[in-house]
This record gives structure tokens, sequence and C-alpha cells, in this order.
């Protein structure tokens, strides 16, 4: 897949394109349905596939006061929309400015002059531009301007809403994994560098590979059974989400440690994913390390008789 930042990067016209138009935050199951749609019919017409994506999240740059974690970071939406079979990914800088361009500015600007698709697709409840100005009916009356067909698709809907980041964000947030593995398409993951620690795991017996968290979601503080992904290959794990109470700091931080079984390469600075595949228990603090150990053990345990 091709990536491209910036629609003024877009130096060569795009071959039949097929274009998706969208945050995309988490490349759930709805966000599936749209990128299936695009891959389908570019394959069908000898074109290609394209998302138009935004970077950073909306919601940073016009409420940053808010807090609003990533369901997944911008390099692993691409690795998910890659996947899918997305040709090319035409990533747009977010800015307030751009927040306030007209709807009838950004259909010239990047879709009719930047990308010139033969068919854009959308969610069914899309709106654009300044304000949310921008209706499906209106980008269909300037598509017939510019000569693309608009195609709107309809959401996919759970037990009662509508499929959406948010509802999958919640599920994430209240260690409802099972629900959000259900909407996602796949187990939730974060990917992380690994940094250096205090080696206490190693000490004893447990060598933790540590991720220390910004601005990341992740489920609630506990300890889990993860797969963990190096360098593309699979092992088991064990994973505590939280402040490691039971150790003093003069300034708690917030971590994911990471106990990957029969492994012992030196992984320092290197990225790697976590998937957390069920919830053992809550962290606690511990009275001492013989009751800390024990407690590792019988983690351990369950999860290989998981």
């Amino acid at each position: 897949m091709k990536t491209v930042f910036g629609i003024g990067q877009l130096t060569k016209p795009l071959k039949n394109a097929i274009l998706a138009v969208g945050v995309f935050d988490g490349v759930h199951i709805g966000h599936q349905k749209l990128i299936n749609y695009i891959v389908k019919t570019a394959r069908k017409n000898n074109g290609q596939a394209v998302v138009l994506t935004f970077a950073p999240h909306p919601v940073h740059v016009l409420n940053p006061a808010k807090f609003l974690p990533l369901i997944v970071p911008l390099n692993r939406r691409l690795n998910l929309m890659q996947a899918l079979g997305v040709d090319v990914t035409v990533v747009a800088k977010f800015t307030k400015s751009f927040a306030r361009m007209s709807p009838q500015t950004f259909i010239k600007r990047y879709i009719a002059h930047g990308i010139a698709p033969r068919e854009v697709v959308v969610g069914d409840d899309f709106k654009f531009g300044a304000g949310r100005q921008g209706t499906l009916d209106f980008f269909k009356e300037q598509g017939d301007k510019y000569g693309f067909k608009v195609t709107p698709i309809s959401c996919l809907k759970g037990t009662k809403n509508k499929i959406g980041s948010t509802m999958i964000r919640n599920y994430i947030s209240e260690g409802k994994l099972k629900e959000a593995a259900k909407y996602l398409g796949r187990t939730f993951a974060i990917e992380g560098k690994v940094k250096k620690g205090f080696k206490r795991g190693t000490k004893l017996g447990f060598p933790t590979a540590n991720i220390y968290p910004e601005n990341m979601l992740l489920p609630p503080d506990g300890a889990y059974a993860v797969r963990v992904y190096v360098d593309n290959k699979m092992y088991q794990g064990m994973a505590n989400v939280g402040f490691c109470p039971s150790f003093k700091r003069r300034k708690p931080v917030k971590s994911v440690e990471v106990n990957i079984f029969k492994f012992s390469t030196n992984i320092y600075n290197k990225n790697i994913k976590v998937e957390f595949v069920k919830f053992l228990r809550a962290e606690k603090k511990f009275s001492s390390v013989d009751d800390l150990v024990k407690q590792l053990t019988r983690d351990k345990s369950k999860v290989l008789t998981a």
C-alpha cells in the first residue's frame, strides 16, 4: 500500500479510484464494511482502492482538553488498511483552518481535484465541512457536477446502537474485551516500544517487557492473559496494567508490564504488539515478595491451561 501524507503530495493521477473517506479510528467492522466495498469495486473496475483519512483526530484539534485515547494509532490504522487490500491511503493533516473549510472547498480541493475518484463511499451518517454543514445530498449534487458517484453505506448496528468507535472505546475502558473484539473484528491490542524498567521482574523469575503508555487506550488495571508479537512472531504471555502498587515509587507511573513465556531475547527499544486475550484478576498490593511470586505462578498456570 502506498501512503501519501498531504493531498498536495499526490503527484500522479490515480486510476479509477474508488474512495472511502473518514477518520476510521479502530478500523472496526463498520469501517471494514466500507473498505471491503471499495476494494471489491476497485478490483472489478481495474482501479485503485483509496482511503482519505485524517490525523490528528479532529477531537484532539477542536477540543484538546477532552481526553480521547485512540483505539489504534495512525501507524496501526495504516497497517490494518493495508491488510484489508487498500492500494493508496492519503493522510490529510487536520487543523483548525482545515475544520473551517466549507463543504464546497473540501470537495473541490480534496476530492474532485485532489483524488479525482470514480466513486466515493461514506457512511450513511456522513457530514463534513465547517460546522458539519455538508450533507449527503449536497455531496451527491457535487458528485454530479464533478463526475463522480457518491455511495452511502448503511451503518452496522449492534444490539441497540450503531457500531462506532465511541461504543468500542467504552467497552475496552470497561474491560468488556469480548464485546470489543466482536465489533473490532479482532482481539483488542496495543503497540508500543519496550523501555527499561527496574528489573524487578527478572529478580522474581518473571522478566517483563515494559511499555509506558501515553494517551493510549487501555483496559482496566489488572492482570491479563496476552498474546505478544515480536518481529511478527507470536508468543503467549501475561501482562499487568497499572501502577505496580507492591513496590514503592516516588512518583507512580502507569505501565504495561509483559511477561513473555519461553522468551529471553533483548528487545529494548523494539516495538511489540500486545493482544489482550482474557482478564485474570484485578491489580492488588501484596504484603510480601513471596506472596507476589505465588500469585504470578498461579496467573501463569491459569494462562497455560486456559
